[in-house]
C-alpha cells in the first residue's frame, strides 16, 4: 500500500526480525472488519508459521449499532484466531489510532466506523479477539525521547495528519467478546468483558522513519507498536528453537501470569489517557491494569527466563 504510516508492520518486521526470517506480507483491504477470515485462511496456510502482526481494524461499534453485517466475517475469524493460537502462533494486533471514544457529533462524522460513534466507547476488532494479544501505544514526552513514556495521546498538527487531526492509543471493554480467564487480578472493573490493551509499545513521538516509494518519511501509529512485539517475540522463538524448545505460542496466558507479577518483566505505565476528544470517560493510566496501556511496557530482556 502506499502510505508511510502502512508501511510502519512490515518494514519493522523485517528490520528487527532475527536473520533468515521470512516475512509474509497479506494485504485486507476495504474499510470494514469483514476482510480478516480470507486473509487469516491465507495466513494459517503459511509454512513454519510462529508470528503474526497486524495493523488493521475498524470499530466494534459499526457492528453493534447497525451500522455494517460484519458479524458472519467475525465469526469466521475468530475461528481461524482460535485456531492459529491453538497451533502455537503468536497474534500480535494493534489496538488502533482513534483513541477509546468517538468523536463528538460536530467532528469528524464522516469517518465513522473507524472513529467509533459520536462520545460512545469504542474498540477496535480485531484487538478485542480473544485469540490475539492488543497492543496499544506509548510516546516519549519529548522528540528526543527524554522523560518517563506515556500513553500515546497527541493533539492536532503532530507528526501526522490524521483524519480527524487528534491521534491516540485505541483501549475499553470490548462489546463483543466476554472477559476471558486469561484476565485474571481485574474483574474489579465492571462489566465482564474483554479488556484491551494488554500491552503497550512506542507509537507516538519521536515517530519512526519509514520509507513508501523509496521516500522517507516520518509516521506513527500502533501500527508500530504491533510488529514491535511480534518481532520481539520472533527473536525470542529463534533462541528457543534452537535449544529443542517450541516457539512461545499463545501469549497471553502467560503474559498475565508468568510475566506481569514478576515486576521484571513489564514496566507499568501510570501517566497519560486515551480519551483524545476528551469525553471524559474512557480511559485513564494509573497503577496496575488499565484500559489506556494494559498492562505496561514489556522489558523483553527479562522474557525469556520467565516464559514457560
Amino acid at each position: 500500500t502506499p502510505g508511510v504510516e502502512a508501511q510502519l508492520d512490515a518494514q519493522l518486521v523485517a528490520g528487527l526480525a532475527p536473520a533468515n526470517t521470512t516475512v509474509v506480507v497479506v494485504n485486507v483491504s476495504g474499510a470494514s472488519i469483514t476482510g480478516w477470515a480470507d486473509a487469516l485462511e491465507a495466513i494459517a496456510g503459511l509454512p513454519n508459521l510462529t508470528v503474526v502482526s497486524a495493523s488493521y481494524g475498524a470499530s466494534e461499534t459499526c457492528e453493534t449499532m447497525g451500522q455494517c453485517d460484519s458479524m458472519p466475517g467475525v465469526r469466521a475469524a475468530e475461528s481461524e484466531f482460535e485456531a492459529l493460537a491453538a497451533s502455537g502462533v503468536t497474534i500480535a494486533v494493534s489496538a488502533g489510532d482513534q483513541g477509546s471514544m468517538g468523536p463528538p457529533s460536530d467532528v469528524c462524522a464522516a469517518d465513522f466506523p473507524g472513529y467509533g460513534l459520536p462520545g460512545q466507547a469504542s474498540v477496535n476488532y480485531p484487538a478485542s479477539s480473544l485469540g490475539v494479544t492488543a497492543v496499544g501505544g506509548t510516546m516519549w514526552p519529548t522528540v528526543d525521547a527524554t522523560g518517563a513514556q506515556a500513553v500515546w495521546n497527541e493533539p492536532a498538527g503532530g507528526l501526522v495528519q490524521w483524519a480527524c487531526g487528534v491521534s491516540g492509543t485505541g483501549g475499553g471493554q470490548s462489546v463483543l467478546f466476554p472477559r476471558p480467564s486469561w484476565q485474571p487480578g481485574i474483574s474489579a472493573i465492571a462489566g465482564g468483558m474483554r479488556l484491551v490493551p494488554d500491552v503497550s509499545l512506542l507509537a507516538g513521538r519521536p515517530g519512526y522513519l519509514t520509507l513508501s516509494g523509496g521516500a522517507p518519511g516520518v509516521s506513527e501509529g500502533t501500527s508500530a507498536s504491533a510488529p514491535l512485539l511480534g518481532s520481539a517475540v520472533l527473536r525470542i522463538n529463534a533462541d528457543r528453537m534452537a535449544a529443542g524448545r517450541r516457539p512461545v505460542g499463545f501469549l497471553q496466558p502467560a503474559l498475565y501470569a508468568a510475566l506481569a507479577p514478576s515486576g521484571m518483566a513489564i514496566t507499568d505505565l501510570t501517566t497519560g489517557t486515551n480519551d483524545i476528544f476528551g469525553n471524559g470517560v474512557c480511559c485513564t493510566a494509573g497503577p496496575g491494569f488499565d484500559m489506556a496501556s494494559g498492562l505496561g511496557v514489556p522489558s523483553f530482556a527479562a522474557w525469556p527466563a520467565l516464559l514457560p
